[in-house]
């Protein structure tokens, strides 16, 4: 008997752990659904941001020389000039290959002697730390739950140390979602701002007329102004797009992990059965033997 008693008790090991892994699934598709609900309630203002910057591109009577050219086109890296990188990965494990996926790519891409990282997510933090990146230790930002709060916070970071000279090109890594089912990591160019992607802002909707745009004081100071709101709302989206694809890379991995311990407890259960068939029929022989005996 101490045969069923183990593997029943290997089936109530298997179930519970089946538990967890439903309950994981559905708590990361709960909280994917109400990070992508906050980033549709705010994009639009993020939006009209970009398209105003891009009008002020565009326009035919704005020369783009007298706007800031610090956040429109790169200086001259010197000799040691550094790219910064916002590393944007996991918070926690159990999401399959979501943060080795982002450190193969950081090992194929990023210069570990011509850069510094600020890495958003404390499992990614703990795997990329002992990489020999040069990692800015001050940074401590979590990738769960992303704000238009924190949003700010890192853009303000990024700017000023961009702005500062301490960095000519700062690049933002993260996840992004391919398809419901399928999340590449990438490499996108934050600062400084490409005036292309400020321009596929524009569409037909949106006409450039040179005769009524006018800006007060000015088309760079209005730039200048609106450039930061620019960078906080790619963040937010940078934010919001890592950290629904790894509760996406959770919901496979649990899934996967549930489907599982479905085929394992259906093996255990079939065992269990034949085993206590194999446990009767001994006791049916020992009685029938002890009777003709």
């Amino acid at each position: 008997m101490s045969g069923l008693h183990e593997v029943k008790a290997h089936i109530t090991s298997v179930k519970n752990i089946q538990q967890v892994t439903r309950a994981m699934y559905l708590i990361s598709a709960s909280r994917s659904r109400k990070a992508k609900s906050q980033l549709t309630n705010t994009m639009p203002y993020f939006k009209q941001v970009a398209i105003t910057l891009s009008e002020i591109i565009a326009a035919g009577h704005v020369d783009t020389y007298y706007i800031d050219r610090t956040y429109l086109y790169a200086k001259k890296p010197p000799g040691e000039a550094k790219k910064l990188y916002l590393v944007l990965a996991g918070d926690k494990g159990m999401a399959g290959a979501y943060n080795h996926n982002i450190v193969s790519l950081l090992e194929n891409e990023v210069d570990k002697e011509k850069s510094t990282l600020l890495v958003v997510g404390f499992m990614g933090r703990n795997i990329i730390g002992r990489l020999g990146y040069d990692m800015d230790a001050s940074f401590r930002y979590p990738v769960t739950n992303p704000s238009l709060y924190r949003a700010r916070d890192i853009s303000e970071i990024l700017v000023q140390k961009y702005l500062s000279g301490e960095y000519y090109q700062v690049d933002t890594v993260f996840t992004q979602m391919v398809t419901p089912i399928k999340q590449a990591p990438v490499i996108a160019q934050l600062l400084p701002i490409d005036p292309h992607d400020l321009l596929a802002f524009l569409d037909d909707n949106h006409p450039i007329n040179s005769s009524v745009i006018q800006y007060e004081p000015s088309a760079r100071a209005v730039f200048d102004q609106l450039a930061p709101h620019y960078m906080k709302g790619v963040i937010y989206g940078a934010l919001v797009e890592a950290f629904s694809c790894e509760q996406m890379a959770r919901m496979t991995a649990m899934n996967e992990a549930t489907k599982s311990a479905d085929e394992m407890i259906s093996g255990l259960t079939l065992k269990f059965n034949r085993t206590r068939q194999a446990d009767v029929t001994q006791e049916i022989s020992e009685i029938i033997g002890g009777t003709m005996n």
